[in-house]
């Protein structure tokens, strides 16, 4: 099974530090958080720094 390795503004992807696809600015989730959008620059698309298959 693929480990999913992208979430967008308001999924639960799990906890983790994701990274925005834009600008590179890292964001903590934990267990039960909602993704929001990238403080910096707004993007709503988020990278896991490391997915383990």
């Amino acid at each position: 099974m693929k480990e999913k390795c992208y979430c967008h503004t308001g999924e639960k992807p799990g906890s983790g530090c994701y990274s925005c696809t834009n600008c590179g600015t890292n964001l903590n989730l934990g267990t039960q958080d909602k993704c929001p959008p990238c403080s910096k620059c707004g993007n709503t698309d988020f990278k896991m720094n490391e997915c383990i298959n």
